[in-house]
């Protein structure tokens, strides 16, 4: 997970976003291995049951959790596959898996605290700055993930705006890189062409930065 924070003033604020040697948690991968590390102990009896205890090693066809472990360890199954857990977790916390909502709550307070620590260094807390939730994470459909992400990012900026992105990523660098060339915003018509271009049409964004 990473975030960048652009003021109208065009102060920036960054972060590090190098894993846990820099304090971040939160993504695709980190949800997959607190999936089936939740399904692992609820397995050998040391974390509360929860379906991912079956659904988990179910996805990769197999019975029980210790032996996507093992298949992990081994690489008979690449690791890089954990990110595919994500979705099972997301999907467990919306059938009210307790479980399941404690994961997915906790990449929720990551988000806002990502967001909040952008917001209080850019001095926005009395704006309406835009938050734009982007990447993987973000295509779950989860309506308490979305509701517990903005209230706490409302509890600082109240006029905070808070949407996931509806185009890819690149559609913004481009813009802002058009408008660094020029000194200026690109046109209507070119912007136009661009996020033709390079998206499907479905949904237009502008131009903020966010979490992903």
């Amino acid at each position: 997970m990473n975030c960048l924070g652009l003021a109208p003033n065009h102060r920036v604020a960054r972060f590090d976003a190098l894993g846990e040697i820099s304090g971040d948690w939160g993504g695709g991968g980190a949800i997959g291995q607190a999936g089936l590390a939740a399904a692992v102990r609820a397995q050998d009896g040391r974390g509360p049951k929860t379906v991912l205890e079956a659904s988990v090693p179910r996805h990769f066809g197999l019975v029980h959790p210790r032996a996507l472990t093992g298949a992990f360890y081994r690489a008979t199954i690449p690791f890089a596959r954990h990110h595919e857990i994500a979705p099972l977790v997301f999907a467990a916390a919306r059938e009210g898996d307790a479980v399941a909502r404690g994961i997915v709550d906790r990449v929720a307070d990551e988000v806002v605290a990502w967001a909040t620590a952008a917001i209080r260094r850019l001095q926005l807390q009395r704006r309406d700055p835009d938050v734009i939730l982007a990447g993987g994470v973000f295509m779950a459909d989860d309506s308490k993930f979305y509701d517990r992400i903005r209230a706490g990012i409302t509890a600082v900026a109240p006029a905070a705006r808070v949407q996931r992105l509806g185009v890819p990523p690149i559609v913004g660098a481009t813009l802002l890189g058009l408008d660094r060339i020029h000194g200026m915003p690109a046109p209507p018509a070119v912007e136009s062409r661009i996020r033709s271009a390079l998206t499907t049409g479905r949904l237009s964004a502008g131009r903020s930065a966010g979490v992903s």
